[in-house]
């Protein structure tokens, strides 16, 4: 029997896995409302991929109600379990603020270093994959859902700038995560629905 790693570059190159390779990606809701029977099905279908680290935080909030701050400056509320939450406050609401903006770093040396950690922890044995980060996404977290669909026809070149400052610190951190001995992949998280 093929290890996870194995399993799931064989599923990518299509040479046959010993079958189909399991990621788990679920919302506190479902722990809340499913608890441990969630646990058991999580334990008998174990995952073939680790996750080796995020490019931000602060999106789920600590506990429900209370806001967060992303490492962008967006501010996260999460009313309930069912979802991560949303953007309360837009760091770049007014274009003006653009010119000013500071983005954060997403490939430091300390999240590198623990991402390391966490590559040399798994010993070869499930497929490592990073967090590429979002950039549509992004896009409106920063902005605002409506303003960023609006900027697209409106604001194009500012819209543009604001595009190539996120693709600048997602491409700094993919440089870096593609000088990493261990890592197998990087995800991408836009997602419309």
């Amino acid at each position: 029997m093929m290890n996870s790693r194995e399993r799931v570059r064989r599923a990518i190159e299509m040479t046959g896995p010993d079958r189909v390779p399991l990621m788990h990606d679920t919302l506190p809701g479902a722990e809340v409302r499913y608890g441990d029977a969630l646990e058991d099905l999580y334990r008998k279908y174990p995952e073939d991929l680790v996750r080796v680290g995020s490019a931000t935080y602060g999106e789920f909030g600590p506990e429900i109600g209370l806001a967060s701050r992303d490492p962008w400056g967006s501010l996260w509320v999460r009313p309930n379990d069912e979802h991560k939450g949303q953007v309360v406050s837009y760091p770049l609401a007014d274009w003006a603020d653009l010119d000013s903006y500071q983005p954060p770093d997403t490939a430091s040396d300390e999240i590198i270093a623990e991402m390391v950690r966490r590559i040399e922890e798994n010993d070869g044995l499930k497929y490592t994959l990073a967090d590429g980060d979002t950039l549509w996404q992004r896009m409106y977290y920063l902005r605002g859902f409506q303003a960023a669909n609006t900027d697209l026809l409106v604001e194009p070149k500012r819209c543009a700038e604001l595009r190539d400052l996120i693709l600048e610190v997602m491409l700094r951190r993919l440089k870096r995560l593609a000088a990493l001995d261990g890592l197998d992949g990087v995800h991408f998280r836009d997602d419309w629905g």
